[in-house]
């Protein structure tokens, strides 16, 4: 009956630790840094996740470049272009950060 109650125990302490451990893990994920500061693979896929498709020929850098910017200031002026997708998908970027930051502590 002490054997019982020492496997008992030690399942106990084994779940607790377990559980420690998953709910630490679950919460330093991306949401906990900045956008900007996504790998390129990380921030093409929550763009694709969250519907806004890159134009064509723009690189990551240039994205992390804007991303930062609105980071820094939200509401800042779109910059001037002639190229009308770019500006569409900057607007898009600017949602995007700003839902971003919204759920990040």
């Amino acid at each position: 009956m002490l054997r019982k109650k020492q496997i008992r125990g030690i399942a106990i302490l084994c779940f607790a630790v377990i559980l420690a451990g998953v709910i630490s893990a679950c919460t330093g994920g991306p949401a906990d840094r900045k956008l900007s500061e996504l790998d390129d693979e990380a921030l093409v896929q929550y763009l694709a996740e969250h519907d806004i498709s890159i134009p064509a020929d723009l690189e990551a850098s240039a994205i992390r470049d804007a991303i930062a910017g609105l980071e820094a200031e939200p509401d800042r002026d779109a910059p001037v272009v002639g190229w009308t997708e770019y500006a569409a998908f900057y607007e898009e970027l600017r949602g995007l950060v700003k839902a971003y930051d919204q759920i990040t502590p």
